[in-house]
């Protein structure tokens, strides 16, 4: 059985391929896909890296208020907070101030290195921290309100970002009299 000229021509037709518009169509929907999946995952990348970050930072905050929780009222409302550094144990130089410089001065700098790399200071994010310990042990109920301030920086390939936060914890005198 032999097919015409006519079925021939027809069946060639059909299996001649894609036009140069059709693949130039099908270039460009697969490259805005690619694009906005690219995006997409850029995006996840640096939101994930800001919450470590985040974590990070809350995690030696709350140490220090801890080791606040733990001192005893005149500790706190003496003129220098003995603290020690949360990343590596040792203790601060000068202590967090409490009275007189510690109404409105950053104190304590911090560099914590969260990527694990030594030898770049520039992925370090530098914390400083700021307590205001105010004495109201002559009011009724008697407490010691501690309030810490902090902000923190990390130099990124577009420039530092500024963060700011802060805790605040009321002790009462009357638990630790």
């Amino acid at each position: 059985m032999f097919y015409s000229n006519r079925k021939l021509e027809e069946t060639y037709r059909r299996k001649q391929g894609m036009t140069l518009v059709e693949v130039l169509l099908a270039t460009m929907i697969f490259s805005m896909v690619a694009l906005s999946s690219t995006r997409a995952l850029l995006q996840a990348r640096r939101l994930a890296e800001y919450n470590v970050h985040l974590i990070t930072v809350n995690t030696v905050i709350e140490g220090y208020l801890e080791q606040m929780k733990s001192m005893t009222l005149d500790q706190l409302t003496s003129e220098v907070i003995p603290t020690t550094r949360l990343v590596d144990g040792a203790p601060l130089t000068q202590g967090l101030t409490a009275d007189g410089l510690r109404n409105g001065i950053l104190t304590e700098v911090q560099s914590i290195d969260v990527n694990g790399t030594p030898d770049n200071p520039n992925d370090d994010i530098r914390l400083f921290v700021q307590p205001i310990v105010t004495d109201r042990r002559s009011e009724n109920p008697p407490h010691v309100d501690i309030l810490l301030n902090y902000r923190w920086i990390i130099e990124g390939p577009n420039g530092s970002r500024l963060r700011e936060g802060s805790v605040r914890y009321i002790r009462s005198a009357i638990r630790n009299s």
